[in-house]
């Protein structure tokens, strides 16, 4: 019986062999084939398989893709745009085995090369690539084909490393441009940026036009940092590029977009969910912010693909929940634009990454955290645990106490763990942040001291009316700062060096002091005297303090000292006054005038006017008197009676023959007409 070949039609020999062939995906089968027609379609199949494996292999190593089937379909066009024009460059030859194939070696030259290319990469789709083509869920290939990609034949491009300007044939995709050379017949991809707008600009040099993309550069294994740019003198052309590449951002925007509310959505719904699970007794409109930005970051944290810090972008997809979904919680706080609520997230909270944690109970850990005023969250890395702490009311104590330590270059920090009860069957008291990175710490640091400030200051408000109002505890206080003055006398709170460098010791190294007293001195003049008696009463002052603080009941050293300093500034204007009247009486009324007081000073004949003590003495006189403001400290006040009385005399002694610092002795612009005064009340005296 004779057999024909069922591709070409010819008969197969008696002793020629029949071949069979079945390739389900390219939709070829055979049962009996000729020795020619089994050897092309052999090599056809072969060559659309060496292609395919070649686009795998770029998606797995440079694209770094795991699973091929989540591959979109425009990349894997792209890609075999470049393995095409790579591996069978002569696909529009009718003899070449994949024409002959899969387009027909008889068929007439009615195809573009364009259309050409699109028939063959269909069949690579077909073959390798069919559940991607399938996901695409495309209502027509060659339609979806013709819209996006763009192929222009004789254009030129700077794809050359010795000519300015190379005659190429273009093939514009989503995912970036193929350019083949027209001499050497050379292949270049070049990569549009994931995921970011293409960018171009339009020039014009005489008749030739360009297109410059400025975000989009030569593979670094061709060119070092170089963009490309096409040339054209068809208007035609360029239009053409121009409005594809428009399209494909467009449709880049609508897909961010998209994607965008997808995850706006969701996050937004598993947010609500946690709430209600943690607050279920409590409106989620009622809820405090804090208590959602917790949520909220716990959430981000679990979602790649939104960075963290989107949280300080005014229009970020977090800024966008807030304002969707809790403008109402930030609206009770006064707080109405993203401007302001992206201020409240840097001034109040704060993200931690990369440090190291232990926990009683728990191993040394890895985690990240999220800090705000009113608690944190904390996650384990390795031990995959959450730690979540809200209190309602601020100021809270949840950052108090706080140690801090450097030790062999890591810095410590240690806040209580009383909301998780993990110390009581652990030596260890309290959570540990540790790290070698001592600025992440120290920020760390400095957001917990200011909480803590703000703690601290509720705290000393509660034991001061306690202490004032209650006469036992006055007592205590009074009899602690008497030993001072039983001690040293009046002398060194009445010399401004002395006194103001005294009072910068007793405050620095507690952020709460500072703040408290920061008015004390933050805005006076320093002259760097030498200081006699700073050491010993500092000691003194923080012994008593440690004593009051025990007699008291006060866990709070800096609670202590900040009675102690409130009580000796009332208590130096009383005691120090009447010191002054002891000696000279009370002469003067609250209506003299502070030029006035100074002449009358001046005249005094029983003390040395010119002695740095008695000065001081009389300036908390004038204190007491109202004549110098009550609102203002020792050490303002101290000024502006040195002024007054250097209009009146410009010599003074500071101390056992010490002059007055030079600094005090500077002619400004501001005193010009001062010093003119003092030289007419001099020649008035002569």
């Amino acid at each position: 019986m004779k057999i024909s070949c069922e591709r070409c039609g010819k008969e197969i020999g008696f002793f020629s062999r029949a071949h069979e062939l079945k390739n389900v995906n390219l939709n070829i089968e055979y049962s009996n084939l000729c020795s020619k027609c089994n050897s092309l379609l052999t090599n056809a199949i072969s060559k659309i398989d060496v292609m395919t494996q070649s686009i795998r292999k770029v998606l797995l190593n440079d694209y770094n893709f795991s699973n091929l089937i989540s591959v979109d379909l425009d990349t894997i066009i792209y890609l075999a745009i470049d393995a095409m024009l790579k591996m069978n460059p002569n696909f529009i030859d009718r003899n070449d085995e994949l024409y002959q194939v899969f387009i027909g070696e008889n068929s007439e030259n009615i195809y573009s090369e364009k259309e050409l290319l699109s028939k063959l990469i269909k069949k690579i789709l077909d073959y390798g690539f069919s559940a991607n083509l399938e996901n695409a869920e495309l209502l027509s290939y060659s339609k979806y084909f013709n819209n996006t990609v763009l192929f222009i034949k004789q254009i030129q491009a700077n794809c050359s490393q010795s000519v300015p300007q190379t005659w190429t044939d273009l093939f514009l995709t989503k995912r970036g441009i193929v350019l083949r050379q027209t001499e050497g017949r050379q292949v270049t991809k070049v990569n549009f940026p994931i995921n970011e707008e293409i960018k171009y600009s339009l020039k014009k040099q005489d008749s030739l036009q360009s297109v410059h993309f400025s975000n989009v550069k030569y593979p670094e294994s061709l060119f070092q940092d170089r963009n490309i740019i096409l040339y054209s003198n068809d208007d035609n052309q360029l239009r053409q590029m121009t409005k594809l590449v428009d399209y494909f951002n467009e449709q880049l925007k609508e897909k961010e977009d998209q994607k965008r509310r997808l995850i706006l959505n969701q996050v937004g719904e598993q947010v609500r969910k946690d709430l209600r699970k943690l607050f279920s007794d409590t409106s989620i409109s009622t809820l405090h912010i804090d208590s959602v930005l917790l949520i909220i970051m716990k959430n981000i944290k679990q979602r790649k693909e939104i960075p963290v810090l989107d949280i300080y972008n005014p229009y970020g997809v977090i800024i966008d929940l807030l304002i969707r979904d809790y403008l109402t919680n930030f609206l009770t706080l006064g707080i109405r634009t993203r401007d302001d609520i992206v201020e409240y997230i840097q001034d109040r909270c704060l993200y931690i990454d990369d440090c190291n944690i232990k926990v009683p109970e728990i191993q040394s850990d890895h985690f990240w955290g999220f800090f705000t005023s009113r608690g944190y969250i904390l996650f384990l890395k390795q031990s995959k645990k959450y730690l979540f702490v809200f209190e309602k009311n601020y100021p809270n104590d949840i950052y108090y106490p706080l140690n801090n330590l450097l030790y062999q270059g890591i810095r410590y920090l240690q806040i209580p763990d009383r909301y998780h009860n993990l110390s009581k069957k652990n030596d260890q008291n309290g959570i540990i942040f540790y790290s070698k990175k001592i600025d992440n710490v120290d920020e760390m640091n400095r957001f917990f001291v200011k909480n803590n400030c703000d703690y601290q200051m509720d705290f000393y408000m509660e034991q001061r009316n306690e202490t004032f109002s209650d006469r036992d505890r006055i007592l205590e206080l009074k009899r602690t700062c008497d030993k001072l003055f039983a001690v040293f006398g009046y002398i060194p709170f009445c010399m401004y060096d002395e006194w103001l460098t005294i009072y910068q010791e007793m405050i620095k190294d507690s952020p709460f002091l500072e703040k408290l007293f920061s008015e004390q001195s933050s805005i006076v003049n320093q002259y760097k005297h030498h200081t006699i008696y700073t050491e010993r009463i500092t000691h003194a002052f923080d012994k008593g303090a440690m004593d009051l603080m025990k007699t008291l009941k006060i866990d709070d050293i800096d609670i202590a000292k900040g009675l102690m300093l409130e009580y000796l500034n009332q208590t130096l204007i009383d005691l120090l006054s009447e010191e002054w009247i002891r000696i000279n009486g009370d002469q003067i009324t609250s209506n003299t005038s502070l030029e006035q007081s100074f002449n009358y000073y001046l005249n005094l004949k029983k003390i040395e006017p010119q002695k740095a003590y008695y000065f001081g003495l009389f300036v908390y006189y004038l204190i007491n008197k109202s004549i110098l403001s009550k609102k203002n400290n020792f050490f303002e006040n101290y000024q502006r009676s040195m002024i007054v009385f250097l209009r009146c005399q410009q010599n003074l002694e500071y101390d056992a023959g010490i002059e007055i610092p030079s600094e005090m002795l500077e002619k400004k612009d501001s005193e010009a007409e001062n010093n003119e005064t003092t030289k007419e009340l001099t020649e008035k005296r002569k």
